[in-house]
């Protein structure tokens, strides 16, 4: 039987997140993030030799009542609880299998002009962001298969499990039935009108139209 060994990954927070060794003689400090495996808060230390470290945040509060967060360099490095894990990956299946925006869903970008509409690949990064006018939204980072990453707002994208069969397959082709009539939009309304077989018919349908 094959034991899967839960491994960490780290999702950073805000650009200027960083939480402060607690160390006397030092003032090393490092990205504030999540293991998105198990769910912590951790925080992300480059070394000098450009090494990266995971190690837990230590919570507390001083005696002024104010919280305080750091960390020791000198601690194990983060590992994920094995039993926990097992069940945030649990949970997460069964929400990529519901089609939710979520780490390692499979979804296509439907919206949006810097990425094309249609292409797909694997939810990698996701996290908190603002909108151009500053609202609150979620920016997801795909995966292609070819390699390469997007980084997107998540209403941009939709989990492809999620969409409609009809929206999945590939374009059937156009059949006509016998005394159907096609039909053509107009340039210059929503109306449509009869498809005009002969000039002088076309000619009506501009007049009747322009009147």
């Amino acid at each position: 039987m094959t034991t899967t060994i839960f491994r960490p990954r780290f999702i950073a927070d805000a650009p200027d997140s960083h939480v402060r060794c607690m160390g006397a003689n030092h003032h090393d400090d490092g990205q504030r993030g999540t293991c998105v495996t198990c769910l912590r808060h951790v925080v992300r230390v480059v070394r000098a030799d450009g090494s990266k470290r995971l190690y837990n945040i230590n919570s507390r509060y001083t005696v002024n009542d104010n919280r305080r967060e750091d960390y020791a360099c000198w601690d194990t490095p983060h590992t994920c609880d094995q039993e926990f894990a097992a069940r945030v990956q649990a949970e997460r299946d069964v929400q990529i299998a519901e089609g939710r925006i979520v780490l390692g869903q499979h979804v296509r970008v439907t919206r949006g002009r810097k990425v094309a509409k249609g292409t797909e690949g694997t939810i990698f990064w996701l996290n908190d962001a603002t909108d151009f006018n500053g609202n609150p939204i979620i920016k997801v980072g795909i995966k292609t298969e070819a390699g390469d990453s997007h980084f997107l707002p998540s209403h941009y994208v939709v989990a492809t499990n999620a969409i409609p069969a009809a929206e999945t397959a590939p374009d059937a082709p156009k059949t006509t039935v016998e005394g159907d009539t096609p039909t053509r939009r107009s340039s210059g309304s929503h109306a449509t009108c009869e498809h005009a077989a002969t000039k002088a018919a076309r000619a009506a349908c501009r007049k009747a139209r322009q009147g």
